[in-house]
């Protein structure tokens, strides 16, 4: 690593405890040994004190997406489109991390060019592992002719993630401004106006901008259409409303754009945790820092293909458990530096994810039984009518809350694409749960392994080919 490279402050980065250690410090060992002797000593007791229990617990974390899906729109959306300014433009740093990433060099390169930005004020760094060869000879054949573009080497060594090759380019930029893309990104050409203007017309402590990302295969297949709901709903609702009212944000992974001093100032990125965005995003909040969105979006692709989705969203859960650890290991200093309700969003937003995941698969089963048994045996109590309304509340609350967030993001033009595919949301919220099963058992063995999505056609479904139906979905290699 270069001798000027940043470090996030050594409270807040994951790789200083083992998994165990550090829900140990967050107190979660305690709380699943307390419960695990419960479930021994006394299961039927247990049962019917945690399951209303959970269930209102799932119940508050949809409030969340439920405020967000009533709002007309965030307070800050009607100027986003405005916002330009006509100050001679600074410099801007572009950073993209390439890994095995060869076939898709070429459209990179055409898609950053389009930027509209004076190429003699932009650099762009294209990162590259000292180990792939092919990768940087692709680079450096499609940046031929290019002055703003630059290959950076760096060299092949552990952890093999993203963040560890921001971090190591980070030093070498010189930008006033920089943004993050990934190596299937096809930014808006105006995204770098709109942020430069944002950043001139916002308050003082503004220094990062999210942009939203727009799935551009979701009419593909199923899998890739749902993927795009979600984005939508993510990128067009849930984040700018977020935003306006002052919440904790949890950035995507890329189209960031930062103030590059106060990207440094805090430490860049943790380059052992696997959803380094997520964390940056609390890191900001931490530090007193506003996160807000832009407009002018980002165009990517969606994995196609069940195996490839499966190690995605495996890595994201795992990184978003990380960051929850990773943030409580002190939750009082957490608490006094946000405030008591950011911190409880914090919760909703991080243990949420994670229990929702989990949980809704459950709850939904829990509802169906309930339901057969009212259906049979009629209403025996109060209690149990009452626990039957909130599993009810939670399986039908979460589709509610997902289908309105995400439509309400839609265009016409999307909504006569996608919401064929909103009756097989059940089947992608059980795909979600195994994912997660996965992620967890990867906290313990594999905490920083960075399971990579590839770009090019092992993304890709075939639709002739019988392996990508709907059917047999778990049968891939």
């Amino acid at each position: 690593m270069p001798p000027s490279s940043v470090l996030p402050p050594s409270s807040l980065v994951s790789r200083l405890a083992p998994f165990w250690k550090q829900a140990r410090r967050s107190g979660s060992c305690l709380a699943f040994g307390l419960l695990l002797l419960a479930l021994f000593t006394a299961p039927g007791t247990t049962v019917a004190i945690l399951h209303p229990l959970a269930g209102v617990l799932f119940a508050a974390c949809l409030t969340i997406r439920l405020a967000a899906a009533i709002s007309r729109q965030s307070p800050s959306a009607d100027a986003h489109a405005s916002s330009r300014s006509d100050e001679p433009p600074p410099l801007y740093s572009v950073l993209v991390a390439l890994y095995h990433e060869a076939a898709v060099v070429d459209r990179l390169v055409r898609a950053l060019s389009k930027l509209d930005w004076p190429v003699s004020r932009i650099e762009i760094k294209l990162i590259c592992e000292g180990d792939d060869a092919a990768t940087i000879r692709a680079v450096e054949r499609a940046i031929a002719g290019h002055p703003q573009f630059e290959v950076v080497v760096i060299p092949a060594c552990e952890p093999r993630t993203k963040p560890k090759a921001l971090n190591y380019a980070l030093p070498l930029t010189a930008g006033e401004f920089l943004v993050l893309y990934d190596a299937e990104d096809e930014p808006d050409p105006g995204q770098l106006r709109e942020a430069f203007g944002r950043f001139r017309q916002g308050p003082a402590n503004l220094v990062c901008l999210q942009a939203p990302l727009v799935v551009r295969n979701g009419a593909n297949n199923w899998l890739a259409g749902i993927f795009a709901l979600e984005y939508a709903a993510l990128f067009r609702r849930l984040l700018p409303w977020l935003s306006g009212h002052g919440f904790p944000v949890p950035l995507g992974g890329t189209s960031n754009h930062f103030v590059r001093s106060r990207l440094i100032e805090i430490g860049g990125w943790d380059s052992h945790n696997v959803t380094e965005d997520a964390d940056l995003g609390m890191r900001f909040y931490r530090a007193g820092y506003r996160v807000e969105t832009l407009s002018s979006p980002t165009m990517e692709d969606a994995p196609e293909r069940w195996a490839v989705w499966h190690r995605q969203r495996t890595r994201w859960t795992k990184g978003w458990a990380q960051t929850w650890l990773v943030h409580m290991r002190q939750p009082g200093i957490l608490r006094r530096q946000i405030g008591l309700r950011n911190f409880v969003v914090f919760q909703l937003l991080f243990v949420g994810m994670l229990a929702s995941a989990l949980a809704h698969p459950v709850f939904l089963a829990l509802a169906i039984l309930s339901l057969a048994s009212f259906a049979t045996n009629g209403l025996s109590s109060a209690y149990q009518g009452l626990v039957f309304a909130l599993d009810l509340f939670n399986a039908v609350g979460g589709y509610a809350a997902f289908i309105a967030l995400s439509i309400g993001a839609l265009d016409a033009r999307e909504r006569g694409v996608l919401v064929k595919y909103y009756p097989l949301l059940y089947l992608y919220w059980l795909l979600i749960a195994v994912a997660a099963l996965r992620a967890l058992g990867q906290l313990v063995s594999a905490p920083h392994q960075w399971e990579k999505t590839p770009h090019d056609i092992r993304s890709r479904a075939d639709p002739g080919d019988a392996r990508y139906r709907l059917e047999p979905h778990f049968g891939e290699d």
